[in-house]
C-alpha cells in the first residue's frame, strides 16, 4: 500500500512538474499566456482547474474549529444505543483543499481517538473521506455527492468486520446550523436490511483552532 501511495505521489509531482515547466518555458522565451501553444494553454488550464478549491471544498472548510460531540452507537438493529461524549477539532489544510478531524472520546471507559480526512475530488466530482481510529487497523473510505433534497453530503462505502461479514455503508453529513452538525451512519447486512449504527451530534465549542 505504501509503495502504491509513493508511486502515485511521484506521478502527481511529475504531472505538476510538466505544467510548471510549461509555464517557465513560456516565461523564459518571453511568451505570455496568449503566446502559448494551444496544447500548453490547455494543459495549464486543466491542471489549474483540477487543483483549485471550489464551493464544494468551502462546504467542508466551514467545519474548521472546535466542537463538542455526543455519540450514539447502535450495536444491532432496534437496540438501545450507547451514549458517550467527546470533542473534535476540525482543521482546514493544504490551502483549503482538505479538512482534517481529530476526535477524542471515552468508549465504555476506554479512551478513544480517531482521525478523519475529507475532501472533494474535482476530477471525479465526488466527496471523499477517510477514517481511522484507535480501535482498528483498517482505514475506512467513503465516496459520494451532495444531496440537494437532504441538504447533506451522502457517501457510500463498504467494510468487513472481524468475523468476515461484509457491510454496505452509507453516511449522511448535515449542517443543521452554523453551530450544529450531525453525522449519521447506516449499515446494511448481506440481506440488504439497513439500520442506523452511529449518530454524532457536533455542537460548536469555544476553544480549539483551525488553519490553512
Amino acid at each position: 500500500m505504501q509503495a502504491k501511495r509513493w508511486w502515485f505521489g511521484c506521478v502527481v509531482l511529475a504531472c505538476l512538474g510538466v505544467a510548471v515547466g510549461v509555464a517557465r518555458s513560456a516565461e523564459e522565451e518571453g511568451q505570455g499566456a496568449d503566446d502559448m501553444s494551444p496544447e500548453q494553454a490547455k494543459m495549464m488550464e486543466a491542471y489549474m482547474k483540477a487543483g483549485t478549491p471550489g464551493p464544494e471544498h468551502a462546504r467542508l472548510t466551514k467545519l474548521a474549529g472546535h466542537w463538542n460531540a455526543e455519540v450514539k452507537f447502535w450495536y444491532q438493529p432496534d437496540s438501545t444505543p450507547s451514549v458517550s461524549k467527546g470533542t473534535s477539532d476540525f482543521k482546514s489544510i493544504l490551502g483549503g483543499r482538505y479538512v482534517e478531524e481529530a476526535f477524542k472520546s471515552d468508549m465504555g471507559g476506554v479512551p478513544f481517538e480517531g482521525r478523519g480526512l475529507s475532501g472533494y475530488d474535482n476530477l471525479k466530482k465526488k466527496y471523499v473521506s477517510l477514517w481511522m481510529d484507535s480501535m482498528s487497523t483498517s482505514i475506512m473510505m467513503l465516496t459520494g455527492e451532495w444531496d440537494e433534497a437532504q441538504k447533506a453530503i451522502v457517501t457510500y462505502g463498504e467494510e468487513t468486520d472481524p468475523m468476515g461479514t461484509k457491510w454496505k455503508l452509507r453516511s449522511v453529513a448535515k449542517e443543521v446550523s452554523p453551530t450544529k452538525y450531525v453525522y449519521s451512519a447506516y449499515r446494511a447486512a448481506p440481506d440488504g436490511k439497513e439500520y442506523k449504527s452511529l449518530e454524532v451530534t457536533y455542537t460548536k465549542g469555544e476553544s480549539g483552532g483551525a488553519g490553512n
